[in-house]
């Protein structure tokens, strides 16, 4: 008799236990859509709603994430200037729409794989290192010459670079053929 209470004791503290450890896995895989969803009264339900609260609070932050990430994307590419920000390796992660019609799809590629100059990549090599700066560049992108104001800073803590880019090619072009006349 002492067994069996034993034995059903063990089961009625082991599954739950188990339960809470396979949501807490499940969790920190990253399915924040699961839930124990316990009805005891114990300090095992206690642990489990307080998992469950858990769960929906991962899950409110990640939507939250994701919206302000679409924030983020909606207002970058809504701007005239082309942006890029890097890694702290200096490879692009993140660009705008005007980026891509300048350069096209450079994600992945270092500043100076994407828009060959020198003056840029060094912009980018001493943002790197904390020093912000802004530069002129001449380079050709499509086959056109192009004319470049590039403003680059590094991001909090060293975790890359943000620059960003405006085509000055034609205010150049008006101011040359206003000085000729």
């Amino acid at each position: 008799l002492g067994g069996l209470i034993s034995e059903l004791l063990t089961r009625s503290l082991t599954r739950p236990v188990a339960e809470i450890m396979k949501a807490a896995a499940s969790l920190t895989a990253g399915d924040v859509g699961v839930r124990v969803r316990s009805g005891r009264k114990d300090e095992l339900g206690v642990l489990a709603r307080s998992v469950d609260r858990m769960a929906d609070a991962i899950d409110e932050r990640i939507a939250r994430m994701s919206s302000e990430e679409a924030q983020l994307r909606t207002i970058l590419d809504a701007m005239v200037e082309s942006v890029f920000v890097t890694d702290p390796e200096g490879r692009i992660r993140l660009t705008n729409a005007a980026l891509v019609r300048l350069a096209g799809r450079v994600e992945g590629r270092t500043a100076v794989e994407a828009i060959r100059s020198p003056g840029l990549h060094e912009a980018v090599e001493g943002a790197l290192r904390g020093v912000a700066s802004s530069v002129t560049i001449e380079t050709r992108l499509g086959g056109d010459p192009r004319v470049l104001a590039a403003h680059v800073a590094a991001l909090p803590d060293r975790g890359g670079v943000v620059a960003v880019l405006h085509d000055v090619t034609d205010l150049n072009l008006a101011d040359t053929v206003r000085r000729d006349f």
